[in-house]
């Protein structure tokens, strides 16, 4: 337990990095749409707030069939505390990003994975590229950051249930707790929620997260039947026609602009940003990767819990969370950088997995040595992105938000 700390708080120094955006967050794109339906019901009283919960979660606020109710849900309580803290919003989501970090360490090394491989996981979780776009687009994009929270959650349970051979009363609970919150916060995580603990059960060969599987399936289904034959207002039909296409040309389609994405979002070529020129963000990437080294071969004497599988299996888990995560997207007729968040997890653990089989048999720098290449990796392009790209997109809404507050003075003065 006492690793286990040590990792939460090395998991912690790294989601740090992400603090270089804070003196600059700012309600972006969508948010303003978002904030201002809230700010409206917040100055009309109370009962214009219920009206407004009662719309979000019918699905009558846009219009369209969606699960996202609890997301946004969340996010109407958190303005009440807030108000229009937009740094403040941004701290939570960051915290969120990196406690689901710390939950898939936990998760991956209760499977058995070794306290190495599940770090270096959850280090990349916390890191990568492709898991970037919701955490700094809150709280519009918060559904992806508690939908993900939510699912390791109840991931780590199911690991539960695999490290003790059964399904207990409680378990059983809270299991279907954190489906439900995680089936309501995004529709997206669809394909994770029946499709994770079948993983486990199919490549740990378990009984008892074959019964976890079961449960989540019937959850999924029950509660999808009631809030669409009870709750939902929106035309379920016309949604979905208006938005998939289900056809193996539009997957194939799909797969080459997420390939296409991830080269941009790599930092190099025809790059979103360029690692080049971070200036004094080189020492967030320096410190990272030290920290990382240390972590992995200094601060890991042995594993914290008995190894029980190779990261061949972890490689088969994460791609297959991995395609799972991008659930009904895949067929969607177009693309936001946003739909590769919760699939990162799938990438977090099979990279780690794979970097884990590679160095398996090579002297422990090795291992931390590359596990560090990729924490810099990482936090070079973090700080390359909010210094070009979300920092300038926030100094711009900045401005726009001032100069309509001066020309709503001047009118009012005149």
């Amino acid at each position: 337990m006492s690793r286990d700390r040590a990792a939460l708080g090395c998991l912690l120094a790294l989601g740090a990095v992400w603090l270089v955006y804070a003196p600059y967050a700012e309600f972006v794109l969508d948010d303003w749409y978002l904030y201002q339906k809230l700010q409206q019901a917040d100055r009309q009283g109370w009962r214009a707030e219920w009206k407004l919960a009662g719309a979000l979660v019918q699905n009558t606020v846009w219009g369209a069939f969606r699960t996202t109710w609890m997301g946004h849900l969340a996010v109407l309580a958190l303005s009440q505390l807030l108000g229009a803290r937009p740094a403040l919003y941004f701290l939570l989501s960051v915290a969120a990003h990196a406690g689901a970090g710390y939950l898939l360490y936990l998760t991956l090394a209760r499977l058995g994975s070794g306290t190495r491989l599940a770090f270096l996981a959850g280090t990349l979780w916390i890191l990568l590229p492709t898991a970037r776009h919701p955490v700094f687009w809150f709280p519009t994009c918060a559904t992806y950051v508690l939908s993900a929270f939510w699912f390791l959650l109840y991931l780590y349970l199911v690991a539960g249930t695999v490290e003790q051979g059964g399904l207990g009363a409680r378990s059983t609970a809270v299991q279907v707790l954190t489906l439900i919150l995680a089936l309501f916060s995004t529709d997206q995580i669809f394909g994770l929620l029946v499709s994770g603990a079948l993983a486990m059960a199919i490549l740990w060969r378990s009984r008892a997260a074959l019964a976890s599987t079961l449960l989540a399936w019937g959850t999924v289904a029950g509660a999808a039947f009631v809030y669409l034959r009870f709750v939902n207002r929106a035309a379920v039909g016309d949604s979905v026609t208006a938005r998939l296409e289900f056809t193996w040309g539009r997957v194939a389609e799909n797969l080459g602009r997420i390939w296409s994405d991830y080269q941009r979002l790599s930092g190099g070529g025809d790059s979103y940003y360029r690692l080049a020129g971070i200036g004094w963000g080189a020492l967030a990437a320096l410190e990272a990767a030290a920290l990382v080294f240390w972590r992995l071969y200094l601060g890991v004497q042995g594993e914290t819990r008995q190894r029980r599988a190779g990261p061949a299996s972890f490689v088969l888990f994460g791609a297959g969370l991995w395609a799972a995560g991008y659930g009904a997207t895949w067929f969607l007729r177009w693309r936001e950088l946003r739909y590769d968040y919760l699939p990162s997890l799938g990438l977090a653990v099979a990279w780690a997995a794979v970097a884990a089989a590679v160095l398996e048999r090579a002297p422990r720098p090795w291992m931390a040595a590359g596990g560090a290449a990729l924490a810099g990796w990482g936090s070079a392009g973090l700080v390359a992105e909010i210094q070009q790209c979300w920092r300038p997109q926030a100094e711009s809404a900045r401005a726009i938000r001032d100069e309509v507050l001066r020309l709503r003075r001047s009118a009012i003065t005149t």
